[in-house]
């Protein structure tokens, strides 16, 4: 009786197989312990940050009285700005400013459930440092409020995700960003995404206006959330 029999397969054939096969199994090992640990450490990372850190004391805070759009009037600006606005009477002038405690203390966002303390941030060493578990106002750009791109950036994932959902943000959002003695309502115009070397976003502005930014892509690009100042309320009513 006659048996069928494979022919042999050759050496080199079965070593390579072989090798394509570990690395099969090595990648999928690799990318399971890299989904488990994004999945995992970043919401386990936060919830040990919030039960071991002191609770953030956020500013006296009051309701708008004067509605959003075209009502409230934007503040006076300080003669230091080389541009100017025009303003109705009834506005409250803002005190002179100082550079440390005209910096921003809290941001509010609404429709993406953003409520954190914001804290300065520089630039150190060739790049702008980043907030952990706060959003971070890069020191120098504009003053909230007043006529400049005032600037704030946020984690997208980890240490805090506090702008982990800053893309679902749409024209019409209203954000608010305290200062003390202040609060400012900007109303959401766009967003773009760039690249790194993009630094356009955060130059002056002759008008006042916040710009929001974050990763995105897997940190190759950023987001860019851009809203108009149209309103301001005085806290220490």
């Amino acid at each position: 009786m006659l048996h069928s029999v494979a022919a042999p397969r050759p050496a080199r054939r079965v070593d390579l197989d072989r090798i394509l096969l570990r690395g099969a199994q090595l990648s999928g090992v690799v990318s399971l312990i890299f989904c488990s640990y994004w999945f995992t450490s970043v919401p386990l990372r936060n919830w040990i940050h919030a039960a071991t850190s002191e609770p953030s004391v956020r500013p006296q805070t009051v309701q708008l009285t004067t509605g959003i759009a075209g009502t409230n009037q934007l503040i006076p600006t300080p003669a230091l700005h080389v541009a100017t606005i025009t303003l109705q009477p009834t506005i409250t002038p803002l005190p002179t400013r100082d550079p440390i405690t005209s910096s921003p203390t809290w941001l509010t966002i609404p429709a993406i459930g953003v409520d954190t303390r914001v804290i300065n941030t520089f630039f150190v060493n060739g790049e702008w440092q980043a907030a952990d578990y706060a959003a971070g106002y890069l020191y120098g750009t504009g003053i909230p409020g007043e006529v400049g791109n005032a600037v704030i950036s946020g984690h997208l994932g980890f240490t805090g995700g506090v702008f982990a959902r800053l893309g679902e943000l749409n024209p019409g959002d209203v954000v608010y960003v305290d200062r003390p003695g202040w609060r400012f309502t900007y109303i959401v115009s766009g967003q773009q995404v760039v690249w790194p070397t993009q630094l356009e976003v955060i130059l002056p502005e002759n008008i006042p206006v916040l710009t929001l930014i974050t990763c995105t892509n897997w940190d190759t690009q950023r987001l860019i959330v851009v809203a108009d100042l149209v309103g301001s309320e005085s806290l220490s009513q």
